[in-house]
């Protein structure tokens, strides 16, 4: 996962690393799989989200995606 904080800037690295991948590694990029996207809470990886905070200057955090805790409540939740 490479990340950035314009969705613009993520097509242009996304072209550029699939054609280092695809040409200098000699590797096949399963275009149907591979998302681009900038850091957002939409975002979902491994049950997580990323999220851009601003103290100073912008970091990343993370923390559990909002699907993913539901799920989890419903599966611990007693009837």
């Amino acid at each position: 996962m490479i990340f950035y904080k314009s969705l613009k800037d993520a097509n242009r690295v996304d072209e550029s690393v699939t054609r280092f991948i695809e040409g200098v590694l000699d590797l096949k990029v399963n275009r149907e799989k591979t998302k681009v996207s900038y850091i957002n809470r939409e975002l979902k990886y491994l049950g997580h989200c990323f999220y851009l905070k601003k103290s100073g200057k912008f970091t990343v955090n993370m923390g559990i995606h909002k699907k993913s805790r539901e799920k989890l409540i419903d599966k611990v939740s007693i009837n």
